[in-house]
């Protein structure tokens, strides 16, 4: 067995504020609805661990993404499906550039109520 064998998944989990002004119909969640929770997961293998810190990622980079990521857009409210894909699109972005190769699966779900929420995958699965 070697590294490139065993699956390494990074998961975190959390909640997230947009500070919009003014809300919409296609905004996440409910109208004036400010507070949002996220699950992230990120897979690669063994091989993806950096050295010398020894992880796949900083589980804080994904914190730091949705701490951050809404702070810079305060009057638009995006759509729970924007928030998901836009994030996908972050995650895989930063692992390429990492590693120089894909992530075997990123997963991003955000909730826009406490009892439904969107995921977004990638890579799509058949």
């Amino acid at each position: 067995m070697t590294k490139t064998n065993i699956g390494l998944s990074i998961n975190r989990e959390g909640t997230f504020s947009i500070l919009a002004e003014q809300c919409c119909d296609t905004q996440c969640g409910f109208n004036n609805q400010t507070s949002y929770k996220y699950f992230v997961s990120i897979q690669g293998t063994g091989e993806n661990v950096k050295q010398p810190e020894m992880f796949l990622l900083d589980n804080m980079v994904i914190r730091d993404y949705f701490q951050t990521r809404f702070i810079e857009e305060r009057n638009t409210v995006k759509s729970c499906e924007t928030v998901a894909l836009d994030a996908v699109e972050h995650f895989r972005d930063m692992f390429v550039s990492t590693y120089g190769n894909d992530p075997k699966r990123i997963l991003v779900r955000i909730h826009g109520a406490m009892e439904s929420f969107i995921e977004a995958t990638w890579p799509l699965e058949k």
